[in-house]
């Protein structure tokens, strides 16, 4: 993102959160191509003035992944509108179906990706500790899901920003800035960073400090685990303690740890299972010498004993030889 635009205030966001209570349902994000909603005078308005002349009910709405432009080559600026969309209770629109709300209903959801959850070949259980299967292609293309709503008045959308957006090709990352909670490729952290003092200022740390390092949770592919149970051992991503299987009342006196602070905690060697693990280590040790001042013993009360059975023989062949 490299400007932005701000178009709406506290009160109007308080507004659409009222609306949304009344309607009965979420709310929720999208982003809109600005230039295909406005056009380019409108856009040129929009940033000039803040003033927007748009109505959202004859758009689509789209939440979840955003496909990059195949006309758009690599840095290259587009404008999008980020909007609070209160969604109602939505009705799904199967195919052949005509666009309409019954009563009671708000919006229209007219098209989706993959499930969040279709990359699972595996049947959930109750036991926890078991996993359904994972196929990494699927999960590819789970992480890739969106949705596609139309509303039924456009006062159930509240555009918050206008901003610029620069594509990119993807490259390999490279660091993690702890002040902007990401990662950048060497090239992007060098253009990031020096834009001003501030920037400069950032806390920036290699792969292995970053928090985002382990892994996408499997009930919200597109959240990074970021949390851990203490109590169940167990990874978790925002989502889940929210949304998911750990929201529930149950495990609201669960304690909970950064996935970040309890790597730290294991590199340091300090956690409770890591001082059990020592204890066990140093009575094994100890057994184990035991075990080898034992042995060490024996071996030398065998050399004795041999010692003294060769003794005996010579004196018996001796005694023979003379006979």
């Amino acid at each position: 993102v490299s400007a932005g635009t701000r178009l709406a205030e506290a009160k109007d966001l308080e507004r659409l959160h009222i609306y949304a209570a009344s309607l009965d349902g979420p709310t929720v994000y999208c982003l809109i191509d600005a230039e295909e909603a406005l056009g380019s005078k409108g856009l040129g308005k929009a940033k000039s003035t803040g003033a927007l002349s748009v109505d959202f009910k004859q758009m689509n709405l789209q939440m979840g992944h955003q496909r990059v432009p195949s006309s758009s080559k690599s840095g290259e600026l587009r404008s999008y509108l980020i909007c609070q969309v209160a969604l109602g209770r939505t009705l799904l629109l199967k195919e052949g179906m005509r666009e309409v709300y019954p009563q009671s209903f708000a919006s229209v959801l007219v098209d989706a990706g993959p499930s969040p959850l279709s990359f699972l070949t595996g049947k959930a259980t109750d036991d926890p500790k078991s996993k359904p299967a994972v196929d990494a292609e699927a999960r590819a293309k789970a992480a890739t899901w969106y949705q596609v709503y139309r509303v039924k008045n456009s006062q159930q959308v509240c555009p918050i920003a206008l901003v610029d957006v620069a594509w990119r090709e993807k490259k390999e990352t490279a660091v993690y800035c702890t002040n902007d909670d990401a990662h950048f490729c060497a090239g992007c952290d060098a253009t990031h960073h020096s834009e001003n003092e501030f920037f400069a200022r950032h806390q920036r740390f290699s792969l292995e400090h970053s928090p985002k390092q382990f892994g996408f949770c499997l009930h919200h592919p597109t959240q990074r685990y970021e949390l851990v149970c203490l109590e169940e051992r167990k990874l978790l991503c925002r989502n889940d303690i929210q949304l998911g299987p750990h929201a529930s009342a149950e495990h609201a006196k669960h304690r909970l740890m950064s996935t970040m602070e309890v790597f730290k905690g294991a590199m340091k060697g300090t956690s409770a299972s890591d001082k059990r693990l020592e204890l066990r280590l140093k009575a094994l040790t100890k057994a184990l010498q035991d075990r080898h001042l034992h042995m060490t013993d024996l071996h030398a009360t065998f050399e004795d004993v041999q010692s003294m059975l060769d003794t005996e023989l010579r004196s018996i062949l001796e005694q023979l030889t003379r006979a």
